[in-house]
């Protein structure tokens, strides 16, 4: 009779069954280290502008730069790391029960987010390349190479533009991005953000 049983069993549903139980339904360990400490860089680099807008004398601006350098330079280096693993490597992640519309918006915020996180330490590192300006992590050496033609302060004024507005979206797109966590959090209260913090 068992046996009878199994064989009337539709192999489609075995499929199913088998796929839901190995479901992943939070991002590994790697991905939320790099998703936590890049949050943790940034939040160091945005903060970093009051220290650049107190900074009166050459040598602070100096000191400051260099900071911004080091800082910068680990914060691409992880999200380098980032981009490896989720357009390369393709680490399975979660796929949660939510509306089609939120999963657009989704998309195109967490796609605009990695856009400004690559263009805005290429606009650094070429910004401070048009002009004398130290990109030194940890003193260690010097990334810089001023061009040899000379400073010519129509390209840098115009790359530091292009700086500055990636930082801009970028801070718009935090907030959408954070706002979109505390909404599944307390709003929907379903396993969005839960997926993407420590634990289990």
């Amino acid at each position: 009779m068992s046996i009878q049983t199994r064989s009337n069993l539709n192999p489609d549903t075995l499929m199913m069954n088998t796929s839901s139980q190995t479901h992943v339904t939070r991002y590994d360990t790697v991905y939320k280290l790099l998703h936590w400490f890049v949050a943790t860089l940034i939040l160091l680099m945005l903060l970093a502008k009051f220290g650049f807008a107190s900074a009166l004398s050459v040598e602070d601006k100096t000191n400051m730069l260099i900071g911004h350098s080091s800082i910068g330079s680990i914060l691409t280096l992880f999200i380098i790391l980032r981009l490896v693993k989720r357009f390369i490597v393709r680490t399975e992640r979660p796929v949660h029960a939510i509306p089609s519309w939120q999963k657009r918006v989704s998309s195109f915020v967490h796609l605009a987010l990695y856009a400004c996180l690559i263009m805005i330490p290429i606009t650094g590192y070429l910004s401070a390349s048009l002009h004398e300006l130290p990109v030194m992590p940890f003193t260690l050496f010097n990334l810089s190479q001023v061009s040899t033609s000379g400073y010519l302060e129509a390209d840098f004024l115009l790359m530091r533009g292009l700086h500055k507005s990636a930082i801009n979206l970028l801070l718009v797109l935090l907030v959408f991005h954070i706002g979109g966590a505390l909404f599944h959090k307390f709003v929907r209260k379903d396993g969005v953000m839960a997926s993407m913090t420590p634990g289990k």
